[in-house]
C-alpha cells in the first residue's frame, strides 16, 4: 500500500500543472463560472485519478498488454511522421512503372512513311490524331492498318455539321 501512494505521488509531482488540470477537467469537467475550486476535493480525486490509471498499467503489464500496445504507439507514430514521404514514394513508383510499361501516349508528330511507330505512339494525319495501339512497321498509314484508332478528328476553326 506504500508503494503504491508512493508511485501515486511520484507520478503526480511530475505532471505540469496544466496536466492536471486538464485530467481533472477530462473527468469532472472545467471549474464553472463564479464557482470556487475546492484544492483539497481536486487534490483527493486527482490522486484517485493517477492511481486507478497506475493500476490500469499493472494489470495490462500482467496481461501481457503493455508489449502490443508499446508496438501500436510506435507504429501510429511511423506512420504519422512517414505516412506522407511513403505514399509520395508509391507515386513515383506507380508512375515510373507506367512508363516502363508503355501504358501512356507519346506524341510523335505528322505522320512520316519511313517511320515504324510503337503501342502508344500518337501521330496527325488527315486531319485528326491517331494512336498506335500496337507496334507498326514502315509505311503502315494511319486509318489503313489495324494499329491505328482515330482519338481526334481536327476541324480546327469549322463548326460541326
Amino acid at each position: 500500500m506504500a508503494d503504491t501512494r508512493l508511485r501515486v505521488d511520484r507520478t503526480i509531482a511530475a505532471m505540469s500543472e496544466k496536466q492536471k488540470a486538464e485530467l481533472l477537467d477530462l473527468h469532472i469537467g472545467p471549474t464553472l463560472a463564479g464557482s470556487t475550486p475546492d484544492p483539497e476535493s481536486d487534490a483527493k480525486y486527482l490522486r484517485d485519478l493517477v492511481e486507478g490509471q497506475l493500476r490500469a498499467q499493472d494489470e495490462q503489464k500482467a496481461s501481457g498488454l503493455a508489449a502490443p500496445e508499446r508496438r501500436i504507439a510506435k507504429l501510429e507514430r511511423f506512420l504519422k511522421a512517414d505516412l506522407v514521404a511513403g505514399l509520395a514514394e508509391a507515386l513515383v513508383d506507380c508512375v515510373q512503372q507506367q512508363l516502363r510499361d508503355g501504358g501512356y501516349m507519346r506524341h510523335c508528330g505528322t505522320w512520316d512513311t519511313d517511320h515504324a511507330y510503337r503501342k502508344g505512339d500518337c501521330v496527325v494525319d488527315g486531319g485528326g490524331t491517331w494512336l498506335a495501339i500496337a507496334d507498326t512497321a514502315k509505311g503502315i498509314k494511319p486509318g489503313k492498318g489495324l494499329e491505328w484508332r482515330l482519338i481526334a478528328r481536327g476541324d480546327a476553326g469549322k463548326g460541326s455539321s
